[in-house]
C-alpha cells in the first residue's frame, strides 16, 4: 500500500511513490521475496517459498522474515522489538532496517513526511484525504504544574503575586532540570524531588514515541479504508453487478462479501473482481489483484473438509477404533453439523454439494489449532 496518488487529495501530501515497489506489482513479483532479497542481500530467487515449483524452505524462512520486517516497519518497530522478532542480535537488526530503507527510499520518504505532519497538524491523512488525528504528538516532553493554590490574602499586600511567582519560577527550574537530564533515572529523581515541592512532572515523551509509530501505519491503513469505501460504492451502483442480483452483505476488513443467485455466481465474482482492482484508479498508479472466492452455504468448506480429515487420522493413528474417532470429532467441534461430520469422514461427504452448516469462517481457527 506505499503508493502513489495520481492527484493531491485535497491540499495535503500525496503518499510516497517508491519505484522499487512499485516494480514489483508491475512486474507480478512476489513483495515480499523482493523485501527479503534486498533486505539479506540475497537472490530473488532465493526468498521464493516455492522455486520452480519445488519447496524451499530457507527461501520460504526469508519469506517470512521479510514480512515481519515490512509490517514491523511500518507499525514503527524499532530495531530492539525487530531483533526479538526475528530472533537476532539488536546490531543485526539495525542493520537490517538499514538495508530495507536503502533498497526502498521511498518507504523512509514516506515515513518523514508522514512524521512531520503530524507533529505539525496533529493529524495524518490517507489518499483520499481523510485524517487520522493524533494528538499526542504535540504534546511537550514534560508537562510540569504545581498542585498548591496560591492562597488569596489582601491584594494591597500581593501576597498571591508573590507566591506565584515563585510556583512560576520552581517550574521553570524543573522544566530546564528534565530538559538536561542524560538519562531515566536522572528524570526519577528530578520527578521525586518535584513531588516533595507539590510540583507534578509527567513524562510524555512515552506516548509521544508511540503516536509517531501510529502514523505510517494509519496513513496505510487509513488508505485501504477508503479504497475499501470506494469499491463498496462502485458496486452497489453497478449495473452489471445489479442485473445479476449480487447485493452486498458485510465487509471483513479489506474483503467484501455478498449474495447473488447461485446460477450468477461465476460470472458475479469476476465482475466484483473488476470493479474491486478499479476502485483506487483515479488516485493510484500501482496495480491491484483480487482474488474472489465462490461458496455455497459453508465459508472455506474446503480447508474445514480437509482439518477435519487431517483430525480424524491422527485419532486413529493414535490407535482409536472410526466410531469412536468420529463420535470424539463430534464431541470436539460440536458447532458443526453431526451429519455433515460423519458424512466427511465416512468418505460420503461431496464439496460443492454438502456444506458444513454453521459458522465456518470464525470456526476455521478452532480446527487448525
Amino acid at each position: 500500500l506505499f503508493l502513489s496518488a495520481a492527484q493531491e487529495p485535497r491540499s495535503t501530501a500525496s503518499l510516497a511513490n517508491d519505484e522499487a515497489m512499485l516494480n514489483a506489482y508491475i512486474e507480478g513479483k512476489d513483495l515480499y521475496a523482493v523485501i527479503g532479497s534486498k533486505s539479506f542481500h540475497v537472490p530473488y530467487e532465493e526468498c521464493l517459498e516455492f522455486n520452480n515449483g519445488v519447496l524451499n524452505p530457507d527461501g520460504k524462512a526469508r519469506r517470512s522474515k521479510a514480512k515481519t520486517i515490512l509490517l514491523g516497519i511500518t507499525y514503527g518497530m524499532g530495531s530492539k522489538s525487530l531483533a526479538s522478532k526475528l530472533e537476532c542480535s539488536e546490531k543485526e537488526a539495525k542493520e537490517i532496517i538499514e538495508y530495507f530503507y536503502e533498497g526502498f527510499p521511498g518507504v523512509k520518504k514516506l515515513t518523514e513526511e508522514s512524521q512531520k505532519m503530524l507533529k505539525e497538524k496533529g493529524y495524518v491523512t490517507d489518499m483520499w484525504g481523510r485524517r487520522r488525528h493524533i494528538p499526542d504528538a504535540q504534546l511537550p516532553d514534560f508537562t510540569i504544574k504545581s498542585n498548591s493554590t496560591a492562597e488569596e490574602f489582601n491584594p494591597l499586600i500581593g501576597s498571591a503575586n508573590r507566591e506565584n511567582s515563585v510556583i512560576a519560577s520552581r517550574i521553570a527550574y524543573y522544566r530546564s532540570a528534565v530538559k538536561s537530564a542524560r538519562s531515566r533515572d536522572d528524570v526519577k529523581a528530578i520527578v521525586s524531588k518535584a513531588k516533595k515541592e507539590h510540583i507534578t512532572i509527567v513524562d510524555n515523551r512515552g506516548f509521544i514515541n508511540r503516536a509517531m509509530r501510529q502514523c505510517l501505519n494509519a496513513r496505510i491503513q487509513g488508505t485501504g479504508s477508503s479504497m475499501t469505501r470506494e469499491a463498496m460504492i462502485n458496486i452497489d451502483n453497478d449495473e452489471i453487478l445489479n442485473k445479476l442480483g449480487f447485493k452486498l452483505t458485510i465487509t471483513v476488513h479489506d474483503e467484501v462479501l455478498g449474495i447473488c443467485p447461485s446460477d450468477n455466481a461465476e460470472e458475479a465474482s469476476k465482475r466484483l473482481s473488476e470493479v474491486m482492482v478499479n476502485a483506487a484508479k483515479t488516485r493510484c498508479v500501482c496495480p491491484f489483484k483480487c482474488d474472489p472466492y465462490v461458496v455455497n452455504d459453508g465459508w472455506y468448506e474446503d480447508e474445514n473438509v480437509a482439518a477435519l480429515k487431517n483430525k480424524y487420522e491422527k485419532l486413529i493413528n493414535s490407535g482409536m477404533s472410526k466410531e469412536c474417532a468420529i463420535d470424539n470429532m463430534i464431541s470436539k467441534y460440536p458447532f458443526f453439523n453431526p451429519d455433515s461430520i460423519r458424512a466427511v469422514l465416512d468418505g460420503s461427504y461431496e464439496i460443492g454439494r454438502d456444506s458444513l452448516k454453521h459458522g465456518l469462517n470464525f470456526y476455521k481457527l478452532s480446527l487448525n489449532d
